[in-house]
C-alpha cells in the first residue's frame, strides 16, 4: 500500500530530483516568454469634444443637442461605421480570416464615446472618445478620426435639418398663398353674386361698398407683402378705419343678416389665412437663417478641446503577468511530475522509510558510494 512522503522524504525527492524539475521549468519559461513577446500590449488615447455656443447672441440648447449627438454616436457604433473606419485604417491586415461582423464586435469593444456634463455655462457637453489599440499611433488615429467623424456628421446633420425646415416652410408657405388666393376669389363670387340685389336698394352705397372692400382688399395684399410686422402698423390702422365705415354703410343699406353672415365669415377666413402666411414667412425666414448660421459655423457646433496623442506608456500590457505566470506554473508542474514519478515507483531509499514502513531498526547502514572515491590505490585494480 502506498503511504504519503514525509516532508524529508519530500524534500529529498526534490533534491534528487532537481535536474528534472529545472529542465521543466526552464523550458516553461522559454515558452512563458515566447508566448509573451506574442501578445502586444494596448494602448489608450483619448479626445475631448466640447459644445460651443453660438456666435451670435444665444444659448445652447442641450437637450436638443444631446439627443442629436446620442443618436451620432449610436450611428457611428453601428457595423457599417465600424467597418468603413477599419478598412480605412486597415486595423485587421494581420488577420485576414476575421469576418466583417467580427470585426465590427472587436473594435466596437475598444472603442468608448461617452457624454458628460460640463459646468461651464457656456459648453454645457463634453463628449469624451477613447480609442485602445496595440500601436499608440494607431490608438492615437482612431480617437482623432472619431472625433472628427462626430462633428462633421453633427455639421451635416444639423444642416440637413435646416434645409428640410426650408422646404417645409417654403411649401406651406405656398400652400397658403392659394388658399389666401382662393379665398380672394370665393370674395370676390360672393360680392358678383349679391352685388346686383344691393344695387337696386342703393346703387350710390354699392358704388361705395365695392371702393371700400376694393381698399381693404389691396391693404390686404401689401401686409401680406410687407417682411416686419413695424411697417404693417399704418396699413391695419387705415384698414381698421375702412372696416368700421363699411360697417356703417351696410347698416345703411341694411342688407338681409344671412347675406352679411356669411359675408363676414368669409371675410374671417381671409384674415385667418393671412395670420398663418405670416406666420409660415416667419418660420420661413428663421430656418433660412438657421442655415446660414450652420453653413457659416456660427451656429452651436461641437469643437475639439483637447486633440489626441499618442500614449506614452500602455494601458494594459500583460507580457509580465504571461511570463510569471508561467514560469509559476511550470514550476508547480515540475514540482508535482518529481513527487508523481517517486510515488509510482516506490523505492526505500533511507533509513527512516525503512523504519516508517516495517517498524525494524537498521543494522547496519552502508553510505553511497561515490564513484570518485573508486579510484586505483598505489596502481592497484579497483576496489
Amino acid at each position: 500500500m502506498k503511504t504519503l512522503p514525509r516532508l524529508d522524504e519530500t524534500l529529498d525527492t526534490l533534491r534528487r530530483r532537481s535536474s528534472l524539475i529545472l529542465a521543466v521549468m526552464s523550458l516553461g519559461f522559454v515558452l512563458s516568454a515566447g508566448l509573451g513577446t506574442m501578445v502586444k500590449p494596448t494602448y489608450e488615447a483619448r479626445e475631448v469634444i466640447q459644445s460651443v455656443a453660438p456666435r451670435l447672441d444665444g444659448e445652447v440648447d442641450t437637450g436638443r443637442l444631446r439627443n442629436q449627438v446620442d443618436g451620432l454616436i449610436r450611428a457611428m457604433e453601428s457595423n457599417e461605421a465600424l467597418l468603413a473606419v477599419a478598412s480605412a485604417y486597415d486595423l485587421f491586415a494581420d488577420q485576414p480570416r476575421t469576418s466583417p461582423v467580427a470585426q465590427a464586435a472587436k473594435l466596437r469593444q475598444e472603442l468608448d464615446l461617452r457624454i458628460e456634463p460640463s459646468t461651464d455655462p457656456d459648453a454645457p457637453l463634453r463628449i469624451h472618445v477613447a480609442a485602445r489599440w496595440n500601436d499608440p499611433e494607431q490608438a492615437r488615429l482612431l480617437a482623432q478620426e472619431l472625433g472628427h467623424r462626430l462633428i462633421r456628421e453633427s455639421v451635416l446633420l444639423r444642416i440637413a435639418e435646416a434645409q428640410a425646415a426650408i422646404d417645409f416652410t417654403t411649401a406651406r408657405e405656398r400652400e397658403l398663398a392659394a388658399d389666401l388666393a382662393d379665398q380672394e376669389r370665393r370674395i370676390s363670387a360672393f360680392r358678383t353674386e349679391h352685388d346686383a340685389e344691393l344695387a337696386r336698394r342703393d346703387p350710390e352705397g354699392m358704388d361705395a361698398l365695392s371702393r371700400l372692400d376694393g381698399e381693404i382688399l389691396e391693404i390686404d395684399r401689401a401686409r401680406n407683402a410687407l417682411d416686419g410686422a413695424d411697417a404693417a402698423v399704418p396699413l391695419d390702422r387705415r384698414r381698421a378705419e375702412l372696416a368700421a365705415e363699411r360697417r356703417a354703410l351696410l347698416r345703411r343699406l341694411a342688407p338681409p343678416a344671412s347675406l352679411e353672415q356669411d359675408y363676414a365669415g368669409l371675410l374671417r377666413g381671409l384674415a385667418g389665412i393671412s395670420d398663418q402666411l405670416d406666420e409660415a414667412r416667419e418660420a420661413r425666414e428663421a430656418a433660412e437663417l438657421a442655415h446660414m448660421m450652420e453653413t457659416r459655423r456660427m451656429a452651436e457646433r461641437l469643437t475639439v478641446v483637447i486633440p489626441a496623442e499618442a500614449p506614452e506608456t500602455p494601458l494594459r500590457d500583460p507580457r509580465a503577468a504571461i511570463a510569471f505566470g508561467g514560469g509559476l506554473l511550470t514550476m508547480v508542474l515540475a514540482v508535482a511530475l518529481a513527487l508523481f514519478l517517486d510515488w509510482r515507483s516506490p523505492v526505500v531509499r533511507t533509513t527512516r522509510q525503512l523504519r516508517r514502513l516495517t517498524g525494524a531498526e537498521t543494522i547496519v547502514s552502508v553510505p553511497r558510494a561515490d564513484p570518485a572515491s573508486r579510484r586505483p590505490r598505489n596502481g592497484a585494480g579497483p576496489l
